[in-house]
């Protein structure tokens, strides 16, 4: 007749019998199900009464799955409150580790399929690896110690990097009000010379205006005069005066005309806007020393250059044209 597990609560085909608590076992249930090995056949009687109390605990350990580690809370270099047992052999506890394995073994594996391993108690193992736990702990704390001092580097250069940001960019700032103010002197300049030589031309043109309008104020007090003199039969006036009025009439049409030599004024600001522009495309340089990032070549410089003054182009010489001399008539009678 086939048996059912004890300690599962769904009908489950039982695969061993538990001689201490003469329980049927599934599978699971076996790999979970745990008694500590009597040291001598007398206290069996008085073990097994604890052996089925701690078996209560089956069913707990097989809902949690098939879990073989000891419980928690246990110092190293002593044993589980309750030793795992082996599979193969059943009344044996896994109370030596495999290193070569790296597996749990009773004594009895220790004879047929771990022999001539290194093998060794479990609480030697538990103490090498506490002991390489706290190995592993300094290292740790000397990396965490390293990466934390790393980080306050970078934090002190990013906090760098900013400062000479904003540096770099106040220089910048800087030559661009120097070139700004060079570039409005240098305008202001030209403009003054424009001004200059503006007004002499119109000075002089105003004078050449003036004495044209003087000039043809004259030539019709002379048209009137004549024109007086022919009406009314003036001859004596004319004839006492005959002399001094062809000299003043002669020298009215001696007077050089002064506007047919003049040519017509041109003013023309020149520069060269290539030039200008290839010269404002080097206007400053960067330069970049330290760090590991790699930068183009026009930033390789030696150093922040701050701008030199640069000579202008200046406007071609122009002739100062002569102001005209004015025209003096004298009064006619």
């Amino acid at each position: 007749m086939e048996k059912r597990c004890s300690e599962c609560s769904e009908p489950t085909l039982a695969q061993s019998l538990c001689t201490l608590c003469n329980k049927w076992l599934c599978y699971q249930c076996t790999d979970v199900h745990q008694h500590q090995r009597p040291s001598v056949p007398s206290q069996y009687s008085d073990l097994h009464p604890q052996q089925r109390t701690s078996s209560i605990q089956c069913p707990d350990l097989h809902q949690k799955g098939s879990s073989s580690l000891p419980p928690n809370g246990q110092g190293p270099g002593s044993y589980p409150c309750s030793l795992l047992m082996c599979h193969s052999h059943r009344q044996e506890p896994l109370e030596l580790f495999c290193e070569s394995c790296d597996l749990l073994c009773c004594s009895s594996c220790h004879l047929s399929s771990h022999k001539n391993h290194r093998v060794v108690q479990t609480g030697k193992a538990l103490q090498d690896q506490q002991w390489l736990f706290e190995n592993l702990m300094v290292q740790v704390e000397e990396r965490r110690s390293a990466v934390e001092n790393s980080a306050k580097q970078i934090e002190d250069r990013l906090h760098g990097v900013k400062i000479a940001h904003r540096k770099a960019e106040n220089q910048i700032k800087m030559a661009k009000m120097i070139m700004m103010n060079e570039l409005n002197k240098r305008a202001n300049l030209l403009i003054e010379q424009l001004e200059k030589i503006s007004e002499d031309f119109q000075q002089g043109l105003e004078d050449q205006l003036q004495g044209a309008i003087e000039a043809c104020s004259q030539l019709d007090h002379v048209q009137k005069f004549i024109t007086w003199a022919m009406t009314h039969h003036c001859r004596g006036p004319v004839l006492f005066s005959r002399a001094l009025v062809s000299f003043q009439m002669q020298q009215l049409l001696d007077q050089p005309l002064s506007s047919d030599s003049c040519s017509p004024l041109k003013i023309k600001f020149n520069w060269d806007a290539s030039y200008w522009t290839k010269h404002i495309s080097s206007f400053g340089q960067l330069t970049v020393e330290g760090g590991n990032c790699a930068y183009p070549q026009g930033l390789a410089c030696s150093s922040i250059l701050r701008p030199q003054p640069v000579t202008c182009l200046s406007l071609p010489p122009v002739c100062h044209r002569g102001r005209e001399p004015g025209y003096w008539l004298p009064g006619l009678l």
